[in-house]
């Protein structure tokens, strides 16, 4: 069972603002692109949940990048789930350099849609083929600078109930 998943991205012109550094909006669509991949090697991607008249719904985001990627530059996304809270299902990211320097991080919760009632549901299937990620601290997040909000949903305390907050996005330096 893949417990983590990474995978490099390329910034491209139209990811990027005027400063030619990579946009929020493009960080959050490489953040679903990293899950939808790993879910799908998990056997939980999009076509399988789609037979069974469900789908991923993302409910929550925090992202706090120190830096964000230039225009051209390599990055990776790793990125593991962690063990399912009640309904919900947490996701983090860790995005790093060309060089492994780590330069921000992300947490996510999702949620499984029943597309005929359109209500969460609960499939037992899923829980069973997540990898336990349990004993993985999120050490890789340690950040001091963090918001507040980003602690409380796991990071650096990882055993924690995580906090429902609503989405965090800000520029690096902010």
């Amino acid at each position: 069972m893949l417990k983590i998943y990474k995978e490099d991205f390329t910034v491209r012109s139209y990811q990027t603002d005027l400063n030619a550094r990579m946009k929020p909006s493009a960080i959050l669509e490489v953040m679903q692109e990293a899950a939808g991949q790993h879910s799908e090697r998990l056997g939980l991607g999009r076509s399988a949940l789609l037979a069974k008249n469900t789908a991923w719904v993302l409910t929550r985001v925090e992202v706090d990048m120190d830096r964000y990627p230039a225009f051209e530059e390599t990055f990776s996304v790793e990125t593991f789930p962690m063990p399912v809270r009640r309904c919900f299902f947490p996701r983090y990211f860790i995005f790093r350099d060309s060089n492994d320097i780590e330069i921000g991080r992300a947490a996510t919760l999702w949620v499984l849609l029943d597309l005929g009632t359109r209500s969460m549901t609960k499939l037992d299937v899923v829980k069973a083929l997540m990898p336990d990620n349990s004993d993985r601290g999120v050490r890789h997040a340690a950040n001091r600078n963090a918001p507040a909000a980003l602690h409380r949903f796991g990071f650096q305390r990882p055993r924690q109930q995580h906090a429902l907050s609503g989405l965090v996005l800000r520029r690096a330096g902010d």
